[in-house]
């Protein structure tokens, strides 16, 4: 473990690497950066996640798939009313 160090790149890499989970080059347009592929995890969820866990997962993360909104924060301003006749 980390003994409440924060978590390094090199640490997270050797924890997933049992799992089969390893750090890529990730093309971001003309940038190159390394990081992790989704579906390189799929294998370890089903493996070690309840069912119900990893289906959640996937249908949140799945590419097209809706975010729900985000709450308005308190300094945002009122939305425009719709006219609806119970609005005071």
């Amino acid at each position: 473990m980390t003994r409440g160090k924060p978590l390094t790149e090199i640490t997270l890499s050797q924890k997933l690497r049992p799992y089969g989970v390893k750090p890529r080059t990730i093309w971001i347009g003309q940038d190159a950066a390394k990081g992790y592929l989704q579906d390189e995890f799929k294998d370890a969820f089903r493996r070690y996640m309840p069912k119900a866990e990893i289906e959640d997962f996937l249908a949140e993360h799945q590419p097209g798939a809706q975010n729900p909104p985000t709450p308005p924060s308190p300094d945002s301003p009122e939305p425009p009313s719709n006219g609806s006749a119970d609005e005071s």
